[in-house]
């Protein structure tokens, strides 16, 4: 019989080789970003921070993880702490993407582009601190955060929603890439909060509706990347 450290080993080298590729990838994203694709015009150095930011935002949120499953698997007493910072880092790479797309979206309607930023910023910064404050470890803990993970994400949708149904004519690339990896995210939080397969039994100590989640998220953020960069021009 496998013993707990064994199941936490195993769970934690799955989750962390993918936050390793997800470091690595956008690290590189964002210093080519910074060297080769920073522009000299006034107008386009905001829609390249927002580059810059989308790329930080994902790093921030692989490196919280791999933080925590290194700390898990060493056995630190503070890991049910920082299981709260992957779970802020989760939040962040939600509001880091949303934050992006509505400064490129919207970099022609300014007014729309503000109440945007400053709307999702205060959701962010409510869900954030609601996560940091709540004891870890708990069931509870974990429910309240797929709620406010859910409830955020929902909120983040409606600038796609604009950018999808706004009097601005065919929707641009970045609103369908955004709004494709919008659903895909959404079916793979889905179905990590079911766990079917676990349920049904199928992997025995596995948890492969949790490297689902991990891998879609990354997955998404790499397939939405090539879209980012052409949008800052």
């Amino acid at each position: 019989m496998e013993g707990p450290n064994i199941l936490t080993l195993r769970d934690s080298t799955v989750i962390a080789i993918l936050d390793i590729f997800g470091i690595s990838y956008f690290s590189l994203f964002t210093l080519q970003c910074l060297l080769f694709q920073f522009p000299v015009s006034h107008a386009d150095i905001s829609n390249s921070l927002a580059t810059v930011l989308f790329g930080v935002g994902v790093v921030s949120w692989c490196f919280l993880s791999l933080a925590y499953r290194i700390l898990l698997v060493l056995g630190s007493t503070n890991a049910c702490y920082w299981e709260k910072l992957e779970f802020g880092g989760i939040l962040l790479l939600i509001y880091a993407t949303t934050i992006s797309y509505v400064a490129l979206q919207f970099s022609t309607h300014s007014l729309v582009q503000l109440g945007y930023i400053c709307a999702i910023s205060l959701l962010f910064v409510g869900h954030l601190v609601e996560v940091l404050v709540r004891t870890p470890g708990s069931h509870v803990s974990s429910v309240k955060f797929q709620y406010h993970c859910t409830s955020f994400g929902l909120l983040a949708l409606v600038p796609v929603i604009h950018g999808l149904a706004g009097p601005l004519g065919q929707p641009v690339p970045l609103t369908l890439e955004v709004a494709r990896v919008a659903v895909y995210n959404g079916l793979g939080a889905m179905q990590y909060f079911v766990r079917p397969l676990e349920r049904m039994g199928l992997f025995q100590g596995w948890q492969p509706s949790l490297y689902i989640m991990h891998l879609v998220l990354v997955y998404s953020a790499v397939m939405l990347s090539p879209n980012i960069v052409p949008a800052v021009h």
